[in-house]
């Protein structure tokens, strides 16, 4: 497999692929590959339509271009936090959003990734009433941990290993005591193949969905079709969501959204909010081989190199 050529650490050596990265132009025809992206859009839950009573809700913002005509239509929705919580969500995120610009026609810049998180991202945090989950902000992932250590064993001939810690996301969604999606932000936007941006989207955050998938796949024994999780990756005032499915065995494939603009002033006359959080499903179907993430050594704290010996073998 090409990824036995890598040095440094890469998402194929964890059996991740992004059918949207140039690596794979080299590996497949033309034709297989762009039906394998074919296929991956039209799997893609993050594609899926709005249910059609939150378009009508948002199609109360066409025309709208000032805080007061934003906020006097959405104030006057009728949604109850229990009985129209989807409704109810919507209007709190777009009336919270909106009065960004109470005293400013512009969105003021924020100081730390938290304000930006807190202010601007609010709505994301306040989803998990949706999806019967919960929310833990700089948390160290449990399932990082766990891959990362998975060999550390008492001393023997040699002192016991010194255990490697987890990575750590900006907000982690929760179902029970089981990570299910993961949210990385940065404060400052350097385009979408920004250093930052990149790593996290490309490295960081699949490795740590592929983990919360193993963890389940290990905790209840099921079957890993059966599982999706979900990150989101943030620079300033852009945002892009991934999802992970493993319909092919132990291969992780990631889907993507197209990077998205959140409005920066009042003029701006429309815009959608949507995320989902994909259930997980467990039953008890006989388990298939699903391989942990490739932990590589960390030498001196500098980014991670991968050893020829080390890397898993994708099949």
């Amino acid at each position: 497999m090409i990824s036995k050529e890598f040095l440094y650490e890469h998402p194929t050596h964890s059996m991740i692929m992004d059918p949207k990265s140039s690596l794979w132009r080299s590996c497949f025809s033309t034709e297989d590959l762009d039906e394998i992206i074919t296929y991956s859009n039209s799997h893609n839950e993050l594609g899926r339509p709005l249910p059609t009573n939150i378009e009508n809700l948002l199609s109360k913002l066409d025309k709208k271009n000032t805080f007061r005509s934003i906020y006097d239509e959405f104030d006057a929705v009728k949604a109850h936090p229990i009985y129209n919580p989807e409704e109810y969500w919507v209007k709190r995120s777009i009336l919270d959003y909106a009065c960004l610009f109470i005293e400013n026609e512009k969105v003021l810049p924020r100081r730390t990734e938290q304000d930006l998180l807190e202010d601007v991202y609010r709505f994301i945090k306040q989803s998990y009433r949706l999806s019967n989950t919960t929310v833990e902000t700089a948390s160290a992932s449990m399932s990082s941990g766990e891959n990362k250590n998975i060999n550390r064993t008492i001393g023997s001939m040699s002192k016991v290993w010194r255990k490697q810690s987890s990575e750590r996301a900006d907000l982690v969604f929760k179902h029970l005591s089981h990570e299910i999606g993961c949210l990385e932000i940065g404060l400052e936007d350097e385009g979408q193949n920004g250093t930052k941006e990149m790593n996290e989207r490309s490295i960081k955050t699949p490795i740590m969905m592929k983990n919360f998938a193993y963890h389940l796949v290990q905790q209840y024994k099921i079957d890993a079709s059966k599982i999706i999780t979900i990150g989101l990756i943030i620079s300033g005032f852009n945002i892009s969501g991934l999802t992970m499915a493993h319909d092919r065995g132990s291969i992780a494939m990631i889907k993507s959204t197209e990077r998205l603009h959140m409005p920066e002033s009042s003029l701006a006359s429309r815009f959608k909010i949507g995320l989902q959080l994909c259930p997980v499903a467990l039953d008890n179907n006989e388990p298939i081989y699903f391989p942990p993430c490739f932990v590589a050594a960390e030498i001196n704290h500098t980014r991670r190199k991968a050893s020829p010996s080390e890397t898993t073998e994708e099949e």
